[in-house]
């Protein structure tokens, strides 16, 4: 049997249920792997799922341990493929954002280059992706001062 290519643009192999059912004599074998594979998919689902809402969990707490922590924190893998960033922005830019006048990751970034005052915050996005429909947006997550405004 050759792969297809699915929805996504990927080449989806048939499984090996499928290429049993259509070999004589072979039905029932191939039902009891088709048994499996369902049985080993929805497993596979349940730990992934439970993995998600570990790292949500574990960054919800590397929140509460600062700016350092956190920064580190974005740079592994997980965090990679949920799209978090960090940018240097300042009250200005958080005002204007939190007014509506900046709508984007990219505006954000091009104002940082309109502005007169010091960057003194770190702002943390995340982005949603949803392929069904489509559709990404980034969310902010949080914004960490700087250590020196702390220290004054």
């Amino acid at each position: 049997m050759m792969p297809e290519i699915s929805s996504n643009g990927k080449f989806a192999t048939p499984s090996v249920s499928t290429v049993l059912s259509f070999v004589p004599g072979y039905q029932i074998l191939a039902f009891g792997v088709f048994l499996f594979e369902w049985m080993a998919q929805d497993l596979l689902q349940e730990a992934d799922q439970n993995f998600q809402e570990q790292m949500w969990l574990e960054w919800q707490n590397t929140k509460t341990k600062g700016l350092d922590a956190v920064l580190s924190f974005i740079e592994n893998s997980w965090a990679e493929e949920n799209f978090f960033r960090s940018i240097p922005v300042n009250s200005e830019i958080i005002n204007d954002l939190f007014k509506g006048k900046l709508k984007t990751y990219d505006e954000i970034k091009e104002r940082r280059f309109t502005t007169k005052s010091p960057l003194t915050h770190i702002l943390i996005t995340y982005g949603v992706q949803d392929l069904q429909l489509g559709t990404y947006y980034d969310v902010v997550d949080c914004v960490f001062m700087n250590e020196e405004l702390r220290k004054k």
